[in-house]
């Protein structure tokens, strides 16, 4: 019997009862707190096993602002660049661009060749971005400086 472990499993998991109480009373997010480069291991841990893409790209998506501290993190993007849902290789993406990590690249150069086009073009964005140091070209392609990509880098 496979084991398949929802985000709020997790977080039960991670923090007493008291802390996602709190947490959902004041509107913060759980992974604000010290414990949540904790739940990137259980992510990374998970992902294979989750069935549901919405489930997947939810893990990857709360990575993104571990990125640039957890090589959980980075590890978690790499396994879901070869995702079947396209969603979750766009997120993917999104977090290896945000960790400005050059260890990702033959990694994401090996996607270049992808059958999908909106998967070879966050690639190519996500390669331009660590390649220019700069995690704001994912989104802002054309680099104008006009779009940026923010998320918070200061937790734990």
């Amino acid at each position: 019997m496979a084991r398949y472990a929802t985000t709020r499993n997790i977080y039960s998991n991670i923090h007493t009862n008291q802390e996602v109480r709190q947490a959902q009373k004041s509107g913060d997010c759980l992974f604000n707190s010290t414990a949540g480069a904790a739940a990137v291991d259980l992510f990374v841990e998970e992902f294979p096993a989750t069935r549901s893409w919405k489930q997947r790209a939810a893990y990857v998506y709360h990575s993104i602002p571990y990125s640039r501290k957890s090589a959980a993190a980075v590890r978690l993007a790499l396994l879901a660049l070869s995702d079947r849902s396209r969603f979750v290789r766009h997120r993917a993406c999104m977090l290896l661009a945000c960790s400005l990590d050059k260890t990702s690249l033959s990694k994401l150069r090996e996607c270049t060749n992808h059958p999908d086009s909106r998967t070879r073009a966050d690639v190519a964005a996500a390669i331009d971005a660590i390649e220019c140091g700069n995690h704001n070209y994912f989104v802002d392609r054309d680099h104008s400086g006009m779009i940026t990509l923010r998320f918070s880098s200061d937790v734990a």
